[in-house]
């Protein structure tokens, strides 16, 4: 019967422990070295959750904007990447960057894209700190 008492003393630590532990986000997992560069990447979000702004009623591009998720923590350094040759003389590269997907950060590869206009150029998203963490500025066309 002392076996049993201990039995049920010892579930009930398991119990208590499981139950705190999931009070507790766990921490965010640690920058890859750069030697596992190559480490599979899930697949980027569809082009439509990345709209570029509209023109305004004056033709000019609006400002640009901002995605809705914040990162906890700063994304890694860029990737390096080599353009490959441009489908045709109107395109232009939009590099990769950084992409935050609720829980841990995701390459998105460069690609290149048709001007709207002969004379717009791109400018770059990149990640702005704030007081809540990082957010996502999205590039846009100028």
């Amino acid at each position: 019967m002392e076996h049993l008492g201990r039995s049920s003393e010892l579930g009930a630590i398991l119990l208590s422990a499981a139950a705190l532990t999931a009070c507790y986000e766990p921490p965010p997992p640690a920058p890859a070295p750069a030697s596992v560069a190559s480490a599979y990447v899930p697949a980027p979000p569809p082009a439509a959750a990345q709209p570029a702004p509209a023109p305004t009623a004056s033709g000019t591009p609006a400002a640009p904007a901002v995605r809705g998720l914040v990162a906890p923590y700063a994304p890694p350094a860029p990737r390096a990447e080599t353009p490959p040759p441009a489908p045709s003389a109107t395109a232009i590269w939009q590099p990769g960057h950084w992409y935050w997907n609720g829980s841990q950060y995701a390459w998105i590869p460069g690609h290149y894209v048709e001007r709207p206009t002969a004379t717009a150029n791109w400018v770059p998203g990149h990640w702005k700190q704030g007081p809540t963490g990082w957010t996502w500025i999205s590039g846009y066309w100028s």
